[in-house]
């Protein structure tokens, strides 16, 4: 289970560190949360998650889920996001002289 964790922390790191756009960093967060969520099943069909274990990963995927389940819509909110904070940055610079 440890190795699952770091694998998904090292491709979340990854896709932060990189000059990726939202858009790019929800879908690898998106096929993170698929691959981590296969094995953590796979664990708890083998019995070896603690029942406070499944209410934490309950939790979690409660709000993930949905996010991802958007697919390109929500890819496509995101980038509308970044267009718009785009415009209001140039606005604010506009202002204050940045």
């Amino acid at each position: 289970m440890k190795s699952v964790a770091l694998a998904a922390i090292l491709l979340i790191v990854t896709a932060c560190a990189g000059n990726y756009t939202p858009a790019q960093r929800l879908y690898v967060g998106c096929k993170t949360y698929v691959s981590v969520s296969n094995t953590l099943a796979d664990f708890k069909d083998a019995g070896r998650l603690k029942a406070s274990t499944i209410v934490k990963i309950k939790k979690v995927r409660a709000q993930i889920k949905p996010i991802c389940d958007r697919g390109k819509e929500a890819i496509d909110s995101v980038n509308e996001l970044e267009r718009n904070l785009s415009k209001l940055l140039t606005e604010r610079s506009k202002v204050d002289g940045t």
